[in-house]
């Protein structure tokens, strides 16, 4: 399984991006590869690191089968983890 991972534009993050992106490959291990998500490209999962709660970066030109999993904060990235299994799982 692949997952897309597209990062906001960095203007007002109010955590790590980078870290909360490790701490999730580590989650996942090998059991999901992932790459930095490209326009019309299509994805198992698309992941979005915003690095605040307005989310603005538009992601019409992102493709995922199985869907999209936004991450805004870094006190969420158990619960992130848990979703995108969730959406895996199909």
């Amino acid at each position: 399984m692949l997952c897309g991972v597209k990062f906001c534009g960095g203007c007002n993050p109010s955590f790590e991006r980078g870290k909360a992106l490790a701490a999730i490959k580590e989650h996942f291990g090998e059991n999901l590869r992932f790459a930095y998500a490209e326009e019309d490209r299509r994805y198992d999962l698309l992941l979005y690191i915003a690095g605040c709660a307005n989310r603005c970066t538009a992601l019409g030109a992102y493709s995922a089968d199985r869907g999209v999993v936004s991450l805004w904060n870094g006190e969420s990235i158990r619960e992130v983890c848990a979703r995108m299994e969730e959406l895996l799982r199909g």
